[in-house]
């Protein structure tokens, strides 16, 4: 195989590995984990150019792994054509052909492990293009910022190996969202293109619960618009297993600033995640919190593998109300304080009681807001999202069977 490599690579597309940086970081209202870097603004790839070996880098050390978007070009052959794509180590990770456009412009992969990418051409002719609209290399974990642990506290384990029932169960139906979007700040010139990720669950099999705020990455830009939407996809094994699944977000089914919840519908995004079958959900706890539940969380802090957060508890019935621009909020005990470890990234995690029902939504780290009561993290009751999507979307809930 014809293998070109770095330097070649840089001379045929010498804008290639231009980047955004990343910056880890939260928001004055929330927290959500910035991760991965842009390394490529729509290169058109022609059928001389492949075989084609990318190396990529995040954060300035080789990718931990690697999401392609591709387009169609302006000029596309008349012959069919499958792109093939290859991890480092050659093995055949993802594939599509010019079918996979019907109906839509873009097409993003998964996250490829590694940070070597192999791009090949089966079929088409000398007149066939596919462009290489963006690229996002991602670190093994977004960099530390400051935990919102218990003082003294271990901040979290690795989930797996795990030989609880309950953890497989909360485990496989805990998923990380990976998004990305253009924000033009007021005065820029040109667009800032932001990656990062947040946690969430499966509440049906189709439907996807997290955080409102994890729709932006900027206070201005929440809320998941078309362009976030397009870019977003769900790993519900984004760990250290032998599978991956994969869930193409389609739409935002429903989602409530004030309560910071946001419910996506979502489906199998390739070959592996479809032989799954259809996701199991969690189930709801039908019995209120009270002071001193035990709570396990399951969560990508960082956007790592997956976490637990355990030897925790409720610790207050009530916490201040999530505020941000325009949000109304009238005094209601819609929140909980708790003390799981949590960290950027953990936004949208499902808490748990110890049988493995969801009791609540994890949504904001006390280090983000210092008029928070010193040492708690806060969580939204699920009891009140659930009243909110009857109350807005009455066959919604029917259907999620709240």
């Amino acid at each position: 195989m014809l293998t070109r490599l770095l330097p070649a690579l840089l001379a045929l597309f010498p804008t290639i590995f231009a980047t955004t940086p990343s910056v880890p970081g939260q928001t004055a209202q929330g927290v959500t984990a910035r991760f991965g870097e842009w390394k490529v603004r729509s290169q058109i790839l022609k059928a001389k150019d492949f075989p084609l070996d990318i190396v990529f880098q995040a954060d300035g050390a080789p990718a931990g792994s690697v999401r392609l978007q591709f387009g169609r070009s302006g000029s596309p052959s008349g012959r069919a054509w499958t792109l093939l794509i290859h991890d480092g180590a050659g093995h055949l990770v993802s594939s599509f052909d010019s079918r996979a456009f019907d109906g839509a412009a873009t097409f993003w992969t998964g996250p490829i492990r590694g940070e070597t990418v192999t791009l090949d051409l089966a079929g088409g002719d000398a007149t066939t293009e596919v462009e290489l609209r963006g690229a996002l290399a991602m670190p093994s974990f977004a960099a530390a910022t400051a935990f919102s642990v218990v003082a003294g506290g271990s901040p979290w384990e690795e989930l797996y190996p795990t030989s609880s029932a309950m953890l497989r169960a909360v485990g496989s139906r805990t998923g990380i969202l990976l998004t990305a979007g253009d924000e033009l700040d007021p005065g820029a010139a040109t667009p800032t293109r932001l990656s990062w990720c947040c946690s969430g669950v499966m509440i049906a099999p189709d439907v996807f619960l997290t955080n409102w705020h994890c729709g932006g990455a900027k206070p201005s830009e929440r809320g998941f618009n078309a362009e976030v939407i397009g870019n977003a996809v769900v790993d519900l094994a984004w760990e250290d297993g032998p599978a991956r699944r994969f869930l193409a977000v389609k739409k935002r089914l429903l989602s409530d600033e004030r309560l910071d919840f946001a419910l996506l519908q979502v489906t199998p995004a390739n070959d592996q995640a479809a032989a799954f079958g259809r996701p199991v959900p969690v189930r709801l706890s039908q019995v209120e919190v009270k002071q001193g539940d035990p709570l396990v969380m399951v969560h990508h802090a960082q956007c790592r593998p997956k976490l637990v957060s355990r030897n925790c508890s409720v610790r207050a019935l009530s916490s201040p109300p999530w505020t941000s621009a325009g949000a109304q909020t009238d005094g209601s005990a819609s929140e909980i304080g708790h003390d799981c470890a949590s960290e950027a990234g953990a936004s949208g995690a499902g808490m748990f009681d110890p049988d493995g029902r969801l009791v609540a939504l994890h949504h904001l780290g006390f280090v983000s807001d210092p008029q928070r009561t010193v040492g708690l993290n806060s969580a939204v009751r699920m009891s009140a999202i659930a009243a909110a999507v009857r109350k807005q979307d009455r066959a919604l809930a029917d259907r999620l069977g709240w």
